[in-house]
């Protein structure tokens, strides 16, 4: 695959920054109350004390609007799970998983998915998208996206790569969310039948996960813990404060690879103690030949270069500066040549590449992690860096100190990437 295209994929992949998007068709836009700004500042307005749900009937809906309700069945699979099965006229129209919400917005019936992802310590992604289905019968998972949004942050307070903490961008997310939950009702599976919750809201759990640091205040509206929140995180865990500048901590070379953990790509650097570096790029694709190359096409980049003096952060992390680096491959970016049956195209350093997909300049910033360091808890070396996390293939979870990386690991600060011994 070529590597412009790869990158392109992992920015629209990785939740790199807060985000809060939203994008409305007309159905939901009528709703009472209006699931966007106005629900937001409802969340804002009032106490921080959110509702207790309620079990209720499992509604029959009507999802492709064609005036035929839906009946709604809970059906074992033949992987030993089960699934939400929806039916018109004993005909099979959609599938979901237990979890998804029925929402009812202006007399109109629409499927929710929402996530709360927190699969690193530290990194949370909140996102939902309505939508109804509005095909034929034999015509399965046909659905139309009417409304979505997101919104990403980690609590990685005082680490280098911190993305960011916007408690006016959460706040309004969650108001957003919970206009949409309380016209809503999910769908779960309890005792071995379908079960419908009622009354269920976001209250941002995570807000409750630092007693020792933080407590929440229940007659203050959610946006203002948020701030709160914000501001003791930041006085508890305040940035690193560097060291003076020395010499890298290793003693012998290390190999450092940046790859997916599958396909044919990997970009390798040999990193020598005094900060010197080469490397290459290679993405090997055999299904792409020609009669005068049979033997595929690889993209290629060779390089060398050099970090400055490391600065330590941590008992197990260092800052290191970029301060050179230079092409090697004897052609310009983008030529293309044949050699033994192979087409090669020059390419970037996939990896020591910026946001623009270029090779990085003098100054780019970067931390190498010693194999001790961990990240289950704030102030810890990992914490909240779910975008390096992603790219270690033998990732696991990071739980308690005892839990360390394992391995050495070099965290370009630029895009996120990572390198592991």
């Amino acid at each position: 695959m070529n590597p412009n295209v790869r990158q392109l994929l992992t920015l629209l992949c990785t939740a790199c920054l807060l985000t809060l998007t939203a994008c409305q068709a007309a159905p939901p836009e009528a709703a009472p109350p209006a699931p966007s700004s106005q629900s937001a500042s409802v969340s804002q307005a009032g106490p921080d004390v959110p509702a207790a749900p309620a079990q209720g009937p499992v509604p029959a809906p009507d999802l492709n609007g064609n005036g035929i309700a839906e009946e709604v069945r809970l059906v074992g699979t033949a992987w030993g799970d089960t699934e939400v099965q929806f039916f018109e006229n004993g005909v099979l129209v959609n599938r979901e998983s237990p979890g998804v919400y029925l929402c009812t917005l202006d007399g109109e019936d629409y499927i929710l998915h929402y996530r709360v992802e927190n699969e690193y310590p530290g990194y949370f992604l909140y996102s939902y998208h309505i939508g109804r289905f509005s095909g034929e019968p034999d015509d399965l998972f046909p659905e139309e996206t009417g409304q979505w949004g997101e919104v990403s942050f980690d609590l990685s307070f005082g680490a280098p790569f911190h993305r960011g903490f916007d408690p006016e961008a959460i706040a309004a997310f969650a108001g957003e969310i919970n206009g949409l939950l309380a016209h809503s009702v999910r769908l779960d599976e309890r005792d071995g039948a379908l079960a419908a919750q009622t009354g269920l809201t976001e209250d941002l759990d995570f807000l409750n996960s630092f007693p020792e640091v933080f407590v929440r205040a229940p007659e203050k509206s959610l946006l203002e813990n948020l701030e709160a929140f914000q501001e003791t995180m930041t006085r508890a865990y305040p940035p690193a404060q560097p060291g003076e500048p020395g010499p890298l901590p290793i003693e012998k070379p290390l190999d450092l690879y940046f790859a997916s953990g599958v396909g044919a790509w990997s970009t390798w650097i040999h990193l020598d103690p005094d900060g010197a570096f080469t490397g290459s790029f290679t993405d090997a694709d055999m299904g792409v030949a020609g009669e005068d190359y049979p033997g595929g096409t690889t993209y290629l980049c060779l390089f060398h270069g050099s970090f400055g003096p490391a600065v330590q952060l941590t008992p197990a992390s260092w800052s290191l500066a970029l301060e050179e680096l230079v092409l090697t491959t004897g052609h310009p970016v983008g030529e293309e040549w044949v050699k033994e049956g192979v087409r090669y195209i020059a390419s970037e350093p996939y990896g020591l590449d910026g946001a623009d997909g270029s090779a990085l300049e003098p100054g780019a910033q970067f931390i190498l992690y010693a194999p001790e360091a961990t990240g289950h808890a704030p102030g810890t070396e990992l914490y909240g860096a779910y975008e390096f996390w992603t790219w270690w293939s033998r990732r696991n979870t990071l739980e308690s100190a005892a839990d360390t990386l394992g391995c050495w690991g070099l965290h370009s600060l630029e895009t996120g990437y990572g390198f592991f011994s």
